[in-house]
C-alpha cells in the first residue's frame, strides 16, 4: 500500500496524525513545511503485528496436578516449543507470594515440582514466560 504525494504538516508529527495501516508494507508519506508546502520524502518500513493473536506463544501445553491434592505438594508440567524463560510464583488466596522461583525451559516437557504449604485452602499458580504470556491455576491443597 502507497500513500501517493499525501502531505503531513511536519508541525503535525508526534502523534496527532492517525493512520489506518492495517497491512504491514512500506508507506510513503510526504512532510510538508508551513512554508513551502510538500517538499521531503521519508519512506517508513513497517512490519507489525495486527493483534496479540498473531503472536506464537512459547508453550504448547501446561498442566497441574495433582489437583486438589492432600500431600501439600503438586507439580507445574510444561511443555515448551522453543528455549523459553520463565517465572513461576505461589500465591495465597488473597494475593500475597509465598513463593517464586525463575527457570529456562529447554526444547522439552519439564515437570516443575511446587510445594504448598500445610495449611489447608486455595492457592494459586502463576506462571509468565519471557514473551509476556500468563497463565493462571488455581490449586486446592485439601
Amino acid at each position: 500500500m502507497v500513500f501517493d504525494r499525501f502531505c503531513l504538516p511536519v508541525n503535525n508529527l508526534g502523534g496527532s496524525k492517525d493512520f489506518n495501516l492495517q497491512e504491514p508494507g512500506t508507506y510513503y508519506f510526504t512532510l510538508a513545511s508551513q512554508k513551502s508546502g510538500c517538499d521531503s520524502l521519508v519512506q517508513l518500513n513497517l512490519d507489525f503485528s495486527t493483534s496479540t493473536e498473531d503472536l506464537p506463544s512459547p508453550i504448547l501445553s501446561t498442566q497441574l496436578f495433582p489437583n486438589p491434592t492432600r500431600s501439600n505438594r503438586t507439580q507445574l508440567s510444561i511443555q515448551t516449543k522453543k528455549k523459553t524463560s520463565i517465572e513461576i510464583h505461589l500465591l495465597d488466596y488473597t494475593g500475597k507470594q509465598l513463593w517464586a522461583e525463575g527457570r529456562t525451559i529447554l526444547l522439552r516437557e519439564t515437570t516443575i515440582p511446587i510445594e504448598l504449604p500445610e495449611v489447608s485452602g486455595i492457592y494459586w499458580v502463576y506462571l509468565q514466560t519471557d514473551s509476556g504470556e500468563e497463565q493462571y491455576f488455581r490449586v486446592v491443597n485439601l
